[in-house]
């Protein structure tokens, strides 16, 4: 389902709002987003006791996860972002 919002707005010369930041002041791109269309997440990981003894135990973990987002075609076309993500932890559990 397309989003309601137009893009008309951002085509405009003035298709801006006050920013005080320099850099954003007067940017088409401060008034217009990308209205999402579709997230896809793939993710993979292992979790493993590494040691286990009258002290504690030791558990490590590594987690890798792909991440997309697609937006609605608009001027210029329809933005898309990849991320890659990479997430590890060692965990001490006493006794």
């Amino acid at each position: 389902m397309r989003p309601s919002g137009t893009p008309a707005r951002c085509r405009s010369a003035t298709a801006t709002r006050s920013i005080t930041t320099p850099l954003q002041q007067n940017s088409p791109a401060a008034t217009c987003n990308g209205n999402t269309s579709e997230v896809r997440q793939y993710t993979v990981g292992f979790y493993d006791t590494i040691m286990k003894d009258s002290y504690g135990t030791v558990k490590a973990g590594v987690q890798y996860s792909y991440n997309q987002r697609f937006a609605f075609a608009g001027v210029g076309g329809a933005p898309k972002t990849d991320d890659n993500i990479v997430m590890t932890q060692i965990r001490y559990c006493p006794f």
